[in-house]
């Protein structure tokens, strides 16, 4: 309402003094030209406050849902899963996925940023014990991270910075020219003198003049300027996300962490530049405004000066912006494992080791799994290397390797573990857990197989310690023929830099264990039948499976007859 009334002053006041040309009129009639732009500035901010609240309102009932349900608003990353032939297997991406779990990012770089963590986790030990660090100061800030994600929200859409990275790389037109300079400085004191002299003499010769030559001058460039507007202002929502993202984060506290220390340092300097680029981008996009567009054009020649400025800050801090990208993406990163942090604490930093790979855990969990319903083990990898988990059918061994393979990437993103406690080598993770065939590709279901088994041998041919985990090995083929393939499969990974652990209902391979003491170590998931109901703990224990419920489970739901246990 204010804004309304003021502008309807303003309009009586210029229809006034036009008929009347009183100086009175002038001052009050620009008088409330400020005072309704003032309003319109107070109505934006109080507009961004109110979606500032509503977005911290929803990133809260967002966590008590990750909390209680694993599942909130954020991406689950569903555009990352077919960049690993390996993310399907420990079902990193997704709904209910690693990916959804962990995810708070706000733009489409940083969660292709968290995604590329994910898929490869550090090998390093420092470099973890860093983002450990970094992880722990973070974490218990919920207020200001929450905030910095709140501000990220604000401004958030989808797609990729090309166009702006495109302007980036444009050359200038207007900064290496001197004549240019004095045109931009000259012309609106042209311009404001000529408007003087119309006011004072009546004569407006001299300010139409000014007009005329104004819009000349700006033909000539008219269409380089809507080129720079059309790259940089689709862009500008993008601006102001990476603006409030950088300056949000001048206020977390960066404790003794190295990796915080550093993004803060970097983000002081980004957020100025920044949030400058973003201002100039917002008043490029005000030559959408048919009013400000002639006005300011016919007086400033508008367009060209704010195109001038804007090269100046290509000039200045263009080639910056890139790192500034991989900055954003980097801190939305670490917000993410903070948050995961923050609603886990009970999960714990593992140690990190050096030298022979190594995994010791104990009551290890999937952080996927509602915590009412997990079922928690023990691992232990120091002098064994392979493990033999044979186990009936729905009795865990999926899911045992799942909960292993989610633990170690997320020791080696320097995120916290579902354990009590955990020593770990920096491992690579090497999977055959999800096998489909292919029609377009013309590929069996056994054919598939033996491929992610070949990717499995050339990932430890690079001689990264890796963890190897297949489930159900070669259960396309024979019997026979299955345990021949895979006691050689577990034979060919003993040669290399690795630890492993097969899942199989093939008995036979168990044989290993006696073969090679020490070194090979069966264990197994029981089946129980009590009452009538097939039960499982889903406890691992040391030893070979020895219920079976497969023909228990086809009797039970009328697929078979009681009588077909006489053929056996």
């Amino acid at each position: 309402m204010g804004r309304l009334i003021c502008f309807a002053i303003f309009i009586t006041g210029i229809f006034l003094w036009v008929q009347e040309g009183t100086w009175w009129l002038v001052l009050i009639t620009f008088a409330f030209l400020a005072l309704f732009l003032y309003l319109v500035r107070l109505s934006a901010d109080l507009s961004e406050e109110r979606n500032f609240i509503s977005n911290l309102v929803k990133i809260y009932e967002n966590e008590l849902k990750m909390i209680r349900e694993r599942t909130g608003f954020f991406g689950t990353g569903e555009e990352f899963s077919g960049t690993s032939p390996f993310t399907a297997d420990m079902d990193l991406f997704g709904k209910f996925s690693l990916f959804h779990l962990l995810n708070r990012t706000t733009s489409f770089h940083s969660a292709g940023y968290l995604a590329s963590n994910i898929i490869h986790p550090l090998t390093s030990k420092e470099e973890i014990v860093k983002r450990q660090k970094a992880v722990a100061v973070l974490a218990p800030q919920a207020i200001p991270c929450n905030e910095l994600t709140a501000k990220g929200l604000l401004n958030a859409t989808p797609g990729s910075m090309k166009a702006f990275e495109t302007w980036l790389q444009l050359p200038s037109k207007t900064l290496h020219q001197l004549w240019m300079k004095w045109l931009l400085r000259g012309f609106p004191v042209f311009s404001v003198a000529s408007f003087l002299y119309y006011l004072s003499t009546g004569n407006y010769l001299f300010l139409l003049s000014a007009v005329l030559i104004g819009w000349v001058i700006l033909s000539f460039f008219m269409k380089y300027i809507n080129h720079q507007h059309g790259l940089l202002v689709f862009r500008l929502e993008d601006l102001k996300q990476y603006a409030g993202i950088l300056k949000q984060f001048s206020i977390i506290d960066a404790g003794d962490s190295e990796i915080l220390i550093r993004l803060k340092k970097d983000a002081a300097e980004a957020a100025t530049a920044v949030r400058k680029l973003a201002s100039l981008a917002s008043t490029a996009e005000q030559r959408n405004n048919l009013l400000v567009n002639i006005f300011l054009n016919s007086t400033l020649l508008y367009d060209l000066q704010i195109v001038h400025a804007l090269e100046k800050w290509k000039r200045d801090h263009g080639e910056k912006f890139v790192h500034w990208k991989e900055l954003i993406a980097e801190i939305e990163f670490y917000i993410s494992l903070a948050a995961f942090s923050r609603n886990h604490p009970q999960y714990v930093f593992p140690e990190i080791l050096e030298g022979n790979p190594k995994v010791v855990a104990e009551k290890m969990g999937h952080p996927l799994i509602p915590e009412p319903e997990i079922v928690t083990n023990d691992v232990y990898f120091e002098d064994e290397k392979i493990r033999i988990v044979t186990g009936s059918n729905m009795s865990g061994k999926t899911t045992f390797l799942r909960t292993v393979g989610v633990n170690i990437i997320l020791s080696g993103i320097g995120a916290p573990v579902f354990a009590e406690k955990m020593r770990i080598t920096p491992l690579r993770l090497l999977t055959s857990v999800s096998i489909s065939d292919s029609l377009q590709e013309h590929t069996s279901y056994f054919m598939a197989e033996l491929k992610k088994l070949r990717m499995i041998i050339d990932g430890l041919e690079k001689g990264t310690p890796a963890m190897v985990m297949v489930d159900e090995i070669l259960r396309g083929t024979n019997s026979e023929d299955k345990t021949y393939g895979s006691a050689g499969f577990i034979r060919k990974i003993l040669q290399y830099n690795c630890l492993g652990i097969i899942a199989t209902h093939d008995l036979a391979l168990c044989k290993l264990e006696d073969e090679m003491p020490g070194i090979v170590k069966n264990y197994c998931f029981e089946s129980f039948i009590r009452e009538g109901e097939l039960v499982f703990d889903y406890t691992l224990r040391e030893g070979i499976a020895t219920n079976k419920n497969a023909s228990f489970l086809m009797n039970k739901m009328g697929v078979i007859s009681e009588s077909s246990r006489d053929f056996l």
